[in-house]
Parts: structure tokens; C-alpha cells; sequence
């Protein structure tokens, strides 16, 4: 589902200097789902607002908008629109950091800049509905802050800030990571490109999809070309460059199995699939001077509005929308699996099943050394090696699980493969006594989880009161 809210009808042409907007921008929203092309309006926002930075966190989206810059805008606000519910909430907003982004199960808000003093990265766990600052990073002071999320880590990629940087070497992109649930940074190795993102996760790989490079131009020059873009493998920590663009390609993003990232409505867009870049075509009538915002639908690129440039500045604003399909996934046409039954026991396992018991999905985690005080967090992102999750189909499903009465009439697997992607968190209340006590609490969120036959999964919620239990 593609979500369109807020904006505004103010139009000032390209490089242009327009005096400040005096129309209110807008609160009203619409949704559209790719499946059925349908439109259904929802429900406005509280407050109206230009643009906002926004993060996803199963079928809800946060919404941090900016404070004043100008007369029209107000002042900062966090929101949160819930899907299901067709609502929203406002929520503390951070005290510092302009842009979002989803962490686990969790909102980090971040600073863009040291350029006006270092400011905290701050975490919002919704489950407090508070926000908490995280640790400083170990990075000199930086610009062009970048934060992305991939596994169990947080991903800062930036610029060392500097006097006039890049002028006798190139300001190239250095990383470090940040395990949330120990609070403990890793410096990672720097980089040889220029750019600090946007990145996409595809699987142990962060890709920035830049087409471009600079060797510092005519008076400066660094001996060689940079490029913009590359590749950062998570599981070894180490760079590697994209495959050769084609000549004076403009990049339009980079695209995966299952999704994708677009950051124009046409150009060169790099297919991870064949490891080479395709062309995405423009959108039927386009015009040179078109602005278009474009956004990922799954592994498609979905356009809407916009504004067109006419002779002597006179702008058209457009209502049209157009889908790129780009035939990956389930083209976003297949449902998503709804599991309801659930439960757990042992050390701890946790499962998920449909109404009548012909797929579920298991989860299993070796916790028999968990904390006997405090909870035990566990996050995993599938495929992981502490967390072994699985899709089974077959009938009468859940009588195993946690049970040692099986009636072998009702009860068969016809399939038991791993889960091909997703994330989650595990949390375990305190073990207890040794051994572990029967009944101790368990939970469990997991959401964009994928089988290997492309079988897309509802976020799944689980809560027992029974980990620790085993049959008898």
C-alpha cells in the first residue's frame, strides 16, 4: 500500500528565487493499493504539514515533521498513522534530529549535520511512547549524516567535517555500526566513494545505487576519479565497487528480488538480480523540466503529481499517477498470509498459524542461558544464525507445537523450508529459578517476513505466558 499525504500547491521554478510560500499546506491523505490500482481516502492528519521525514514499522508510519522555516509550517511534530485503524497519534517529538529511520522494532531520529554543534541520536521505543538518547558515536565531528538499518545493527555513514572539504583530497564516506541492544559502537572500515546514501539492504549487502564520480575538477584535482555509490558487505565489513554504469547514466535507483529503492522516475537503475543496470523508461508524455516524486512500491516505482514547467515560469500542478511494474515478487497482486493462532513453550519456542492450521511459521532461539534478571531482547533479521525461523504447510499444523498428543489422522507436514526474509525482536522475561520456571512471559513481533516461494506474511504478534513449559 502506497500512502500520499500532506504537501502543498506552491510552485517555484527550477533554480529560481521565489519569495516564501503563503498558502497552508495540507492535511488530507489518500491510499493506494497496488494490487487492485484502487484509491480510498483516510483520515487527515492533525496537523498539516509540507513534507515530513517517515519511517515503517509493520502497518504503521511515523511521520516526524519539521519545525518553522517559514511562516506556513508548524512547529515540529511526530506522528504516528496507523493503517488498521485508519487513525492518527501524536507523540512526543524528539527534542533533536530531523530524519527517521526504522530500527528493529524501534524509531531512531537523527541529525544530518555537526555543522551548528553535535547534537544526540535519540531512539523511540513505542511500546514506552518515550524517547532515550543514544550512545555518541565514535566519528569526529561529520556532515551529510546518513543512518540505515540492517540486521540486528545501526548503520551511520558520514563525512568528516572539516575546513573546506574536498578541496585537496576527497571527502570519502566513513561507516560505523551501533548494536542497540548492548549500546555498543564499531568503527568499520572507510570507504573510496563520495556518497553517504540513500542505501537499500539486500540481504548482508547496504548498496548506495550512485552512478556518478568526481576527481575534484580542474584546480584541485585528486589524481583520479571517486565514484559516488558502492557496496558495504554487513557480515565482512568490507567495500566494494557497482558494476560499470553505462556512459553518463542518471541513476534511478537499484532494485532487488522482492523490492526496491527509486530516487527518479527514469534512468539507469541497477538490478542486483543480473548484477547490471536497466533502464527504467520515463512515464508516457514526460518532459524535461517534469518534477515528480517517485516512491517504491514493493519492487515498483509508484509516481503521483507533481508539477510541469510551462514558458515564463508558469507551473502546472498534476494529479495523475502512474506503476512502473517490474514483474518481481508477487507484483504486489498476492494477498499477504494472515496467521492468528499462536503460542510458545521450551527455551524457547514460539510459533504462528493460520485459522485452520495448513501454514505456520516457527521460531526457535536457544535461550536457555537467558538472563535471570531483566528481560532477554533477542532481534533477528531472517536468515540469522541465532534464530531459526520456518515455514511449514500441511494440515492440522498445530497439535505439535507444545504438545505431546498428536492425532496422526488429523496432523501432517507436507512442507518444511526456512523463511527466506524478515525481521523480528524475541523478548523473554527473566529465567528465574534453575532450571528455567515453567511459565515465564514471551513475545514476540515479526514483520515482512517472506517464504521461499515468495508467500508474503501479515506482521505477527505472538504472546505466551508459557516459555519455559515443555510437554509431558
Amino acid at each position: 500500500m502506497v500512502l500520499v499525504v500532506g504537501g502543498d500547491t506552491f510552485t517555484c521554478p527550477p533554480n529560481a528565487d521565489c519569495a516564501a510560500p503563503t498558502d497552508p499546506p495540507l492535511a488530507d491523505g489518500a491510499a493506494f493499493d497496488p494490487s487492485t490500482g484502487a484509491w480510498r481516502t483516510i483520515a487527515s492528519s492533525p496537523v498539516a504539514f509540507s513534507w515530513a521525514s517517515t519511517a515503517v514499522l509493520g502497518d504503521e508510519v511515523y511521520f516526524l515533521v519539521p519545525g518553522p522555516t517559514g511562516s506556513r509550517e508548524p512547529e515540529a511534530t511526530f506522528l504516528r498513522y496507523s493503517v488498521a485503524g485508519n487513525s492518527w497519534a501524536q507523540l512526543p517529538r524528539p527534542p533533536s534530529g530531523e530524519s527517521l529511520v526504522a530500527a528493529g522494532q524501534s524509531i531512531v531520529a537523527f541529525a544530518g549535520s555537526d555543522e551548528r554543534g553535535e547534537k544526540p541520536d535519540l531512539v523511540f521505543d513505542p511500546r514506552e511512547n518515550a524517547w532515550r538518547e543514544l550512545p555518541a558515536d565514535p566519528l569526529s565531528p561529520e556532515y551529510d549524516r546518513v543512518m540505515t538499518w540492517s540486521g540486528a545493527h545501526l548503520y551511520l555513514f558520514d563525512h568528516e567535517l572539516v575546513p573546506n572539504p574536498g578541496s585537496d583530497r576527497p571527502s570519502l564516506t566513513r561507516a560505523a555500526r551501533l548494536d542497540l541492544v548492548s549500546g555498543t559502537w564499531e568503527r568499520l572500515p572507510d570507504s573510496e566513494i563520495l556518497g553517504t546514501g540513500p542505501w537499500f539492504g539486500n540481504g548482508t549487502t547496504l548498496v548506495t545505487p550512485m552512478p556518478g564520480s568526481a576527481d575534484g575538477g580542474e584546480v584541485n584535482n585528486w589524481g583520479r576519479g571517486y565514484p559516488d555509490g558502492g557496496i558495504f558487505d554487513t557480515a565482512t565489513a568490507t567495500w566494494s565497487s557497482l558494476p560499470a554504469p553505462p556512459p553518463d547514466a542518471a541513476g534511478a535507483g537499484v532494485i532487488g528480488s522482492r523490492d526496491a529503492l527509486f530516487t527518479a522516475s527514469e534512468g539507469s537503475l541497477l538490478d542486483l538480480e543480473t548484477n547490471s543496470w536497466i533502464e527504467l523508461s520515463p512515464i508516457p508524455g514526460h518532459r524535461t523540466d517534469d518534477e515528480r516524486r517517485v516512491v517504491s512500491a514493493g519492487a515498483d516505482a509508484f509516481v503521483f503529481g507533481g508539477v510541469r514547467w510551462a514558458g515564463k515560469g508558469s507551473g502546472e500542478l498534476l494529479a495523475d499517477a502512474w506503476i512502473w511494474r517490474s514483474g518481481r515478487g508477487d507484483d504486489g497482486r498476492q494477498a499477504a498470509e494472515s496467521l492468528t493462532r499462536s503460542g510458545g513453550c521450551g527455551d524457547a519456542f514460539l510459533w504462528a498459524a493460520n485459522s485452520n492450521g495448513t501454514l505456520a511459521i516457527t521460531f526457535t532461539v536457544d535461550a536457555r542461558e537467558r538472563r535471570a534478571t531483566g528481560p532477554t531482547i533477542i532481534d533477528f533479521t531472517v536468515p540469522d544464525a541465532s534464530v531459526k525461523v520456518e515455514v511449514q504447510r500441511g494440515r492440522g499444523l498445530v497439535q505439535p507445537f507444545c504438545n505431546d498428543v498428536i492425532d496422526g489422522n488429523v496432523w501432517r507436514v507436507d512442507s518444511r523450508r526456512p523463511a527466506a526474509a524478515g525481521t523480528g525482536r524475541i523478548t523473554l522475561a527473566a529465567a528465574g529459578a534453575v532450571p528455567p520456571a515453567c511459565g515465564a512471559r514471551g513475545e514476540l513481533h515479526a514483520q515482512d517476513l517472506v517464504a521461499e516461494d515468495g508467500t508474503k506474511f501479515d506482521a505477527i504478534d505472538i504472546k505466551t505466558d508459557s516459555i519455559g513449559c515443555y510437554a509431558g
